[in-house]
């Protein structure tokens, strides 16, 4: 057996100072056994490309450990790739990293995105006997998925995403259908919410793709499908006390309701990073993509776990990014301004080449989205829908999800009373 004392550790000097950190997305694979048209991780990913080794996989994992400081609350999102290209390698990771997070007193859970097409008796019998949690990357029915998502040499990939569908929601009834909606498939939104139903998801959302190729028509059935989506909510969600989530009109509604102010977009750097299968650190999950794509040449890197060095300059610039930086002169009157934060600053670095400049498209989406929204609201308010009122306006309501990790929660070191 491998002497596993003589393997490669973190280095002290990789550790960030400003903010600790809780959430780890660990890109354990760059390879996939899919070819969807629109991954944003673009030519990073493909077959045949590298697997995290389990040496740096653990090293990561102590560097979380280490990063996360007096926070006692850790997670990690298995990401790649395809992850459960690398099960074998996952098999060995979880056991490791519950068992060093709890010597350290700190609680570590583990979730996985997922194309679902790998999933199979043993990897679900080891997520159910570890707690871990699914995210699923799902499009559609098999006239969206197959052609969105293929697979190598364009084989269909539905029927085998149905299959670990089946696996996951017996075990995680709350796990989330997270589908992509590109021009060519905007027509079909809501026969995929239709079908997520018939698989037996509950909780169900879209993210726009290729957004530099939406035109006005492209937004205008995007519109149509979200108004065809709410009446469902309405009368078929809501009327029958059948209780689903659709992602942007649940999240909108309860942002409206809190009358939140929101500064940060996400949890990118703040609190969350990614640590790809060399050991570089970047501020999420999509940041290695965007990079690549404007260009940048890793100037958004925040260093390697291995080497001394964090950047903590560009830290710092992520923990301060102002959302006023990022406003047009149209933002100020906005509908949705009290809810945006300016965007995803990965999709705006990669779209548009900056943080601070969020495409248009991405903004018109937000305001069909928040009308649709706030119609639904208005709507379920003044019937006093008794599902609705209690989803919302209870404090006792409560639902079982899956596991998603939190995005913002980590406070800087100074509040901590920690220091690198």
């Amino acid at each position: 057996m491998r002497d596993w004392s003589e393997r490669r550790t973190f280095h002290p000097g990789s550790l960030p100072c400003h903010m600790a950190i809780n959430v780890l997305d660990l890109d354990v694979t760059k390879n996939c056994n899919l070819r969807c048209t629109y991954c944003f991780k673009g030519e990073t990913v493909g077959s045949r490309r590298p697997c995290m080794s389990l040496d740096v996989a653990m090293a990561a994992i102590d560097w979380l450990i280490a990063a996360s400081y007096s926070a006692e609350q850790l997670w990690v999102n298995l990401m790649g790739g395809e992850p459960l290209l690398a099960f074998p390698l996952v098999k060995q990771l979880v056991p490791y990293a519950k068992r060093k997070a709890a010597s350290y007193g700190k609680a570590l859970q583990f979730g996985c995105t997922t194309n679902l097409t790998l999933v199979n008796d043993e990897i679900a019998a080891f997520f159910r006997k570890w707690g871990m949690g699914w995210h699923c990357s799902i499009d559609g029915p098999p006239c969206v998925q197959d052609v969105e998502r293929p697979g190598v040499g364009g084989r269909p990939s539905s029927a085998r995403a149905e299959r670990g569908v089946s696996y996951v929601l017996k075990d995680r009834p709350g796990a989330m259908a997270r589908a992509t909606v590109t021009p060519a498939t905007v027509g079909h939104m809501f026969e995929s919410v239709l079908y997520f139903e018939g698989l037996g998801f509950r909780n169900m959302g879209f993210a726009l793709a290729d957004e530099n190729r939406w035109t006005g028509a492209h937004l205008a059935e995007f519109e149509r499908q979200l108004g065809l989506i709410r009446r469902h909510a309405r009368d078929d969600w809501y009327g029958k006390g059948v209780d689903r989530e659709f992602g942007a009109f649940d999240y909108l509604i309860r942002e409206h309701i809190a009358g939140n102010q929101h500064q940060f977009q996400c949890g990118a750097g703040r609190g969350t990073v990614l640590v790809d299968e060399r050991g570089d650190i970047w501020p999420c999950h999509r940041w290695d993509g965007a990079d690549l794509d404007s260009g940048s040449g890793g100037a958004w890197r925040f260093g390697n776990i291995f080497e001394d060095g964090f950047n903590h300059a560009l830290h710092l610039a992520l923990l301060e990014r102002d959302k006023r930086a990022c406003w047009k002169a149209e933002c100020q009157t906005c509908s949705v301004s009290k809810v945006c934060a300016g965007g995803c600053p990965a999709a705006n670095l990669a779209l548009t080449g900056t943080i601070y400049a969020q495409d248009e498209t991405n903004c018109e989406a937000a305001r069909i989205a928040f009308r649709h929204a706030m119609r639904l609201h208005d709507e379920l308010l003044g019937e006093k829908n008794p599902l609705f009122m209690r989803k919302f306006y209870s404090k006792d309501y409560r639902r079982q999800d899956s596991f998603s990790g939190p995005q913002d929660i980590a406070e800087p070191l100074s509040q901590k009373g920690a220091s690198a």
